[in-house]
């Protein structure tokens, strides 16, 4: 018996079914070149990709009805963009840098690829969303939560971190939920017109919770001539213990009297400061008049712990009494421990400060490019800070959990592009990434 048929389509040629190409079925064209199918009951058209029943679209996708565009650059300059909806498969046609693979978008706007030249290694390339900048202003609260340890409240822009820093922030909790850019550093001369942070209210409402950085960085602080500079610029330990962890800095000038990256000033010897899994970057320049540090600028009767924390950055202010420091610039009356970190510095500047009125300083595993003489802190070269040789090097670092060697100086894992699609760390997702992938992915280093 033969079956029979009736509006069938194929892309295999057949006499007994219509005969189509993929791309006519692909979108819109597919209500034309199936024009037995009913596309107003039965089936509708994906915009770059096939059609489904709608039996199944109303529930994939009504609920993420936006598009997805995600662009990618290959090493020779060329720029692809693909746009679909979450679910879609696009097939990548064949290009001089790249082989055939496809692309799967998600609903939170993640991309994967299945690549064929080695076994289905799981890598997720994260869609670059465009980049809000700060206002200027502050916002009049949070993206949610209740600002309790197990609801903390979230922060995903430059106006809410402003006005964390600038209402009452006492015992409260804060998570930071995305990359946060409080001025537009894509020209190399974004600091002629930049925002100032640093300023007004963040002077005298001192920083008294919580906050988790979530793995994010912050690009483009800007403060100048501020009495205390810095992302979190003053931190009060009167009346509550103060945690501050897993935040990045980089593309930032920092400019004031206690200036550093991520604190100005902490003071106050009542309760606690435990500042951990923190780094700034190479693009941040500190330059503080009476303290610069690459994390902290000065301590003031207060008894922080410091631990996984890195500073890669440039120190170039002049400061009275060699108040400056990798880790820390200045502290007085304090007694501060450095556990588990790193620092390279410039003009022989020391990994941190070590002397100053009734303080002590306890290290463990601190290493820097310029010990400075500072018992406990181990002096290398910078060709064993960079690498695979920092694992070496610095051996008293968690390379197997918290941190990850690579080209460059080493890296938090929270932060870790890998996590990001990022593998070559050149800054951009791109063909590049493939070829590395698949050397990661043959055991290479």
């Amino acid at each position: 018996m033969i079956p029979e048929l009736k509006n069938v389509y194929s892309t295999a040629v057949s006499l007994r079914v219509k005969h189509i190409s993929e791309s006519d079925v692909t979108g819109s064209r597919a209500a034309d070149t199936l024009s037995g199918f009913d596309f107003e009951n039965v089936w509708q058209a994906v915009e770059g990709g096939t059609p489904v029943p709608r039996v199944f679209a109303a529930e994939k996708y009504s609920l993420f009805r936006n598009s997805v565009s995600l662009t990618l650059e290959f090493t020779d300059g060329t720029v692809k963009t693909v746009t679909g909806y979450p679910g879609d498969i696009i097939p990548w046609s064949k290009t001089e840098n790249a082989t055939d693979f496809d692309w799967y978008l998600e609903k939170e706007g993640l991309r994967k690829f299945a690549y064929n030249t080695f076994p289905c290694y799981d890598i997720t390339l994260y869609a670059k969303e465009k980049t809000v900048i700060w206002s200027g202003a502050s916002a009049a609260g949070f993206s949610g939560g209740a600002g309790t340890e197990k609801n903390p409240y979230m922060i995903a822009n430059g106006e809410q971190l402003y006005y964390m820093l600038t209402s009452n922030n006492a015992g409260k909790y804060y998570i930071i939920t995305a990359d946060i850019y409080l001025n537009d550093i894509t020209k190399s001369d974004w600091i002629y017109t930049a925002r100032k942070w640093a300023s007004g209210a963040m002077q005298s409402n001192a920083f008294k919770g919580h906050l988790d950085g979530g793995g994010h960085t912050v690009y483009g602080i800007y403060c100048e001539n501020a009495e205390n500079a810095a992302l979190i610029p003053l931190v009060s330990l009167e009346s509550n213990d103060v945690d501050i962890t897993n935040i990045g800095i980089d593309s930032s000038f920092i400019s004031g009297k206690n200036a550093a990256g991520l604190i100005g000033k902490a003071y106050g010897n009542t309760k606690s400061l435990f500042t951990a899994m923190c780094y700034v970057g190479e693009k941040v320049e500190i330059c503080g008049t009476y303290s610069q540090g690459g994390i902290i600028g000065t301590l003031e009767n207060t008894s922080p712990i410091i631990k996984n924390c890195g500073f890669t950055g440039l120190l170039s202010g002049k400061t009275a009494d060699g108040r400056q420091g990798g880790i820390v610039g200045f502290a007085t009356g304090s007694k501060y421990s450095v556990k588990e970190s790193y620092a390279v510095t410039n003009e022989k500047i020391p990994v941190t400060y070590a002397s100053g009125t009734a303080a002590e300083l306890s290290l463990e595993n601190v290493y820097g490019n310029n010990a400075g003489g500072i018992a406990g802190a181990v002096c290398l070269d910078i060709e064993k800070m960079r690498g695979s040789s920092a694992e070496i090097g610095m051996s008293g670092l968690d390379f197997k959990g918290m941190w990850q060697s690579g080209v460059g100086y080493p890296i938090l894992s929270s932060f870790s592009e890998y996590r990001r699609g990022d593998a070559n760390k050149d800054g951009k997702i791109n063909i590049a990434d493939l070829i590395r992938y698949k050397k990661l992915a043959a055991g290479e280093k």
